[in-house]
């Protein structure tokens, strides 16, 4: 009997990969991104189900292993997702311009599937191609000419993985982060926040609003340590039984959801203002004001979605306002952080939020 029989797919960045099924209902490392993956019981559907008998596991010199699943069935674009470009109506754009191709909204592309399209057409190699494919969080490839660009989005669509080419000359680099103290809440014409130690507080209309995003931190300092207590079934020579095993488990606070929103500076030019949930003065929804926590937080960015409409806002900040918040994108470190908020640029610069290219 082959033990290696569970087909997972993990929730963080789309990789597929075999697990034993007497670690069902347990948690796993993904051996791509290293996050923590729940093995569905035995005998579920979904990512849970046996894996096809038609699925082979191959290598491609990393020592990364994966069964190579079958063709992804083409879903409908998630809310927020990005079709054709309004940039390629500001202008004409060249064959041998630069460009950036990203991930349409926030689809997890499985790096086993996308990551060869990568290497084909950036020269990075197969392994390099597929941490770009995990840790670009959205985003593919940046710099190669356009018509190799659009040669690339054919392909990745041609996988069920939907996917966008911008000019580079269009996306704005976005400045350094303005410094928020507090945010004092939202209303129809703007954001409130106070972004200096002298209790100014500055309106932000949502006109100026070109994007927002909403990320959590993979990794927090670890906290008091607790002994935990596992049954594992143990085969032994009078059949099948159970034993109980020790071991130490770190607690890991859970970190605050951090808003990003990206506003608009001028032509071709933006701002960031980042502030985490615990910054948010949630006395100005008033009569809406409820006991928990959380449940404020996802007001406060409903408020947000609905005033500054004619944003782009990820699938993550959404989630976060439905209280989903298993769906809220986690960093590790600035490097990812940087590529998830240049994506989003290139979201919003799809969408003609900045307006036709500098001349």
């Amino acid at each position: 009997m082959d033990s290696f029989d569970l087909q997972v797919e993990c929730p963080h960045c789309g990789a597929e990969f075999a697990v034993a099924r007497i670690r069902a209902g347990r948690e796993e490392s993904c051996p791509v991104c290293s996050g923590i993956v729940r093995v569905p019981a035995a005998g579920a559907g979904g990512a849970g189900a046996s894996a096809p008998e038609s699925a082979a596991t191959g290598s491609e010199g990393d020592g990364l292993q994966a069964e190579v699943a079958e063709e992804p069935v083409p879903e409908a674009p998630e809310e927020g997702a990005v079709a054709e470009p309004a940039a390629f109506q500001a202008r004409a754009v060249a064959e041998w311009e630069r460009a950036v191709v990203c991930c349409s909204a926030e689809q997890k592309a499985n790096p086993f599937a996308a990551g060869p399209i990568v290497a084909r057409h950036t020269g990075l190699s197969l392994p390099d191609a597929r941490r770009q494919v995990v840790k670009g969080l959205g985003l593919l490839a940046d710099g190669i000419s356009m018509g190799v660009a659009r040669q690339m989005v054919e392909e990745l669509r041609g996988k069920g993985i939907e996917a966008f080419a911008v000019p580079v000359a269009l996306v704005p680099a976005a400045a350094e982060e303005r410094r928020v103290l507090r945010v004092y809440g939202a209303d129809a014409e703007a954001l409130r926040l106070e972004t200096d130690a002298h209790g100014s507080v500055e309106s932000v209309p949502w006109q100026r609003l070109a994007a927002g995003l909403c990320t959590r931190a993979a990794f927090m300092e670890p906290g008091e340590a607790e002994l935990e207590v596992v049954e594992e079934p143990f085969s032994g020579g009078g059949g099948a039984v159970s034993r109980t095993t020790y071991r130490r488990r770190e607690n890991q606070p859970e970190p605050p959801a951090r808003v990003t929103l990206v506003v608009l500076e001028g032509p071709a030019r933006a701002s960031l203002l980042s502030f985490n949930e615990r910054q948010v003065r949630y006395a100005y929804l008033e009569a809406r004001l409820r006991p928990g926590h959380e449940q404020n937080f996802e007001l406060f960015l409903s408020d947000v979605l609905k005033w500054g409409g004619q944003a782009f806002f990820s699938a993550s900040l959404r989630a976060a306002a439905r209280g989903d918040r298993f769906h809220v994108i986690r960093v590790v470190g600035k490097i990812d952080y940087a590529n998830h908020v240049r994506w989003a640029l290139c979201c919003a610069t799809a969408g003609g939020r900045f307006g036709a290219a500098p001349r």
